[in-house]
């Protein structure tokens, strides 16, 4: 008996391309369509109410990640990637994963689940420049849904933590507890994600009348490879806030530890907020940075149900925003 999987070997696509080619819906180009129905016909595909392929094939969930993101052996991706991994595996689903390296980002080069028909959809982690994003979006003829990165491109589906409100909540913290000079750290136009953290420190300044000052906007890493760098980054400013708001954990821990070696005492002379309750040595409770907690497991739950349903069938869910959760330890 010819399968599913028999037709899209031939084809070059995946099983689901061709279970929605002959079964009429959206999710295929015409002329794709027309040559799965061509095969479909050639190959003497008969289609049964027992096909067991439209009913079990385990969807393939392909999850492509920036290699920058990658190069500690606990980043805050890999946690993501594993989050993923067992939603997916809960529902019956199977992930890929391919990192891009720099150079294929920077020469538009297409990833391999997509051009080797490998996943059925994908869920892009993290940010990616402009331009590969607008490739990406163009190239690819699956479903994809985004997760903590706003695309560029309208149109797209998107899971993120909600930045702007935890940025904002994280600032107005530090000013009920008394501080007016309110530092942010974190490098801009670098992420979707730390720009909008940004946008939620500066509506916390205007809403207590104030606006943000140029030296307090401290840049943590290279904004050509977004790596965190505490020996070109991360400087304590010549005039001296109360109080700074870390776009992230890792750099509030970095900063906390440059305070101490400058002499100031955290938190009696200067309050360290940080966002996200994450470190790469899984050490949030001992480093003690009041935070932003995210909910991964949620965003990753989510992440695996849109992207599940959009392969089923053409279906939008536009930007999910998942909630943090506040958490006061003794930096702050």
């Amino acid at each position: 008996m010819v399968t599913l999987a028999d037709i899209a070997k031939r084809a070059g696509v995946s099983v689901v391309s061709v279970s929605k080619a002959l079964s009429g819906k959206k999710g295929v180009s015409a002329e794709l369509r027309n040559q799965i129905l061509g095969l479909a016909q050639e190959m003497g595909y008969r289609k049964s109410a027992a096909s067991p392929e439209e009913k079990t094939e385990p969807a393939r969930i392909g999850i492509l990640v920036a290699d920058r993101y990658m190069r500690e052996e606990r980043s805050f991706y890999w946690s993501m990637i594993q989050d993923i991994t067992r939603e997916a595996m809960e529902k019956d689903c199977f992930c890929v994963l391919e990192a891009v390296g720099a150079d294929d980002e920077k020469e538009g080069i297409s990833p391999g689940l997509i051009t080797g028909s490998r996943a059925d959809g994908l869920i892009v982690l993290g940010a990616f420049s402009t331009i590969y994003e607008k490739n990406l979006t163009e190239q690819a003829e699956i479903p994809l849904v985004f997760v903590d990165t706003r695309p560029t491109v309208k149109g797209f589906d998107a899971v993120m933590s909600d930045n702007y409100t935890g940025g904002q909540t994280m600032t107005d913290y530090l000013f009920s507890q008394g501080c007016r000079k309110i530092a942010f750290v974190g490098t801009l136009l670098m992420t979707p994600s730390i720009d909008e953290r940004f946008f939620g420190y500066t509506r916390s300044l205007m809403g207590n009348g104030l606006r943000p000052k140029e030296p307090w906007i401290i840049p943590d890493r290279d904004p050509a490879d977004g790596v965190i760098d505490p020996e070109r980054f991360i400087q304590l400013p010549e005039e001296m806030p109360d109080a700074f708001f870390c776009n992230c954990d890792r750099t509030a821990s970095i900063l906390t530890k440059k305070l101490k070696e400058a002499g100031y005492r955290v938190p009696e002379d200067v309050r360290v907020a940080g966002y996200d309750n994450f470190l790469p040595d899984g050490d949030e409770e001992e480093a003690g940075i009041t935070t932003y907690a995210l909910d991964c497991p949620g965003m990753a739950a989510r992440a695996v149900h849109m992207i599940r349903h959009k392969i089923r069938s053409a279906y939008s869910y536009g930007l999910v925003s998942v909630s943090g959760s506040f958490l006061k330890r003794t930096s702050a």
